[in-house]
Formats: structure tokens, C-alpha cells, sequence
């Protein structure tokens, strides 16, 4: 599986030279570690993490074709953290990652970047989740303001595999699923950047 921070996306080429040639890229974490604790980034910026609780590694990959293994969460414990970046953007932002749930009736966060010391507001950048009705939803959060937007309906099932993400260019959020918009919300406002923010890449809540 893997996980990207950018702003935004494109396209050309393999799978991970694609990955690595979208314009703006900050991390790519392909999450392909065979062993260890640390979850490296091949994006430009160094900025690796390591994983926390009961996750297994060098499980089968979720991308056909390509050779690549995935992390299997626990559901429960396991977590991976990236330490505070100092180069989150403040204009726009997209995130995304592939994902192949196994409980999606377990309230779940995908991606979040935050001081959870904090509390939920000013010191959050953004929180991509999925609930315990499968349905995919984001906040992205500016000083004490913040915008939110959630899919309809369950767009997750278990054992299958999803591309989801979400964007946001200053003025529209938009959360995705397999690059078709299934939440959108206007919102205006810089990100958050203050506090030790801490991001975060799948956890169960």
C-alpha cells in the first residue's frame, strides 16, 4: 500500500515513478518495509516515520502488477507516526492512499496531521476518516474555524480495494474515492500550522 502528501496531483509513467514525478510532492510512503519499526519516505523530503502497535509487514501488495508489499494494521493498536515536518503547505494540499479495509464498521482515521494534545481545533490541519457506516469524510481546519465534508453513503466494504484521498486549493475540499468526488465542501482560509503537529497514517478510534 502507500500514502502521499502533495499539492496535487499527475500523472506518467510506473506506478511509484508516477508517485514521484507529481509536481509539489512532500512524502511518498510506500510502506513496503520488510522488517523494523521505521516506515520510510521515498518523496524528496526524508521524512520518515515508524510504526507503532501490532502492524505486520511485507504482506501481499495492493497494486497489480507491481512488486511491492504492504503493512497490515491490526485494527486496533497499530499506527503509524510521522514526527512534526515543519513543511506542511498552508494554500492548498492533497493527500492520498490505498487502502484495502477489513472492518470498515469500525471507526477508523486514514490520515490526520494534528497536535492531538491539542484537543480537536486549533493546533489540527486536517483529519481524513472513515466512520462506522463505511462512509469516507474530511476536516481541514483554519485558526478556529473549520470545514467538513462526508460522503452520502458507504463508499468502503471490506476486502476491497480503495484509492481515497482528499484536496484542498484554498477555496474547495474535496474528498475522494478512486479520483471521483464523493464529499465537497467551500471553505476559504490558510491551514493551520502552528503547535508540534504530528502526522498520522492509519489508526483504529
Amino acid at each position: 500500500t502507500r500514502s502521499g502528501l502533495h499539492v496535487p496531483p499527475s500523472g506518467g509513467g510506473g506506478y511509484a515513478a508516477t508517485v514521484l514525478a507529481e509536481p509539489g510532492l512532500l512524502a511518498y510512503w510506500r510502506k513496503g518495509e520488510g522488517s523494523g519499526s521505521a516506515m520510510l519516505d521515498s518523496g524528496p523530503s526524508g521524512l520518515d516515520g515508524f510504526y507503532g502497535g501490532s502492524v505486520t509487514l511485507g504482506v501481499t501488495g495492493l497494486l497489480s502488477g507491481d512488486p511491492d508489499t504492504a503493512v497490515q494494521y491490526d485494527g486496533s493498536s497499530a499506527n503509524a507516526h510521522v514526527p512534526s515536518t515543519g513543511l506542511m503547505p498552508t494554500a492548498a494540499i492533497a493527500a492520498d492512499m490505498v487502502v484495502k479495509p477489513a472492518n470498515v464498521g469500525q471507526q477508523s482515521v486514514l490520515f490526520t496531521h494534528a497536535n492531538s494534545a491539542a484537543g480537536f481545533g486549533t493546533d489540527w490541519v486536517f483529519f481524513l476518516y472513515h466512520d462506522s457506516s463505511a462512509k469516507l469524510g474530511c476536516f481541514i481546519f483554519s485558526g478556529g474555524s473549520n470545514a467538513f465534508a462526508q460522503s452520502s453513503g458507504a463508499v468502503l466494504s471490506n476486502g476491497t480495494i480503495a484509492h481515497v484521498g482528499f484536496t484542498y486549493d484554498g477555496a474547495d475540499l474535496n474528498v475522494l474515492v478512486a479520483g471521483s468526488v464523493v464529499a465537497h465542501a467551500s471553505f476559504s482560509g490558510a491551514l493551520n500550522t502552528a503547535g508540534p503537529q504530528n502526522l498520522m497514517i492509519g489508526a483504529s478510534l
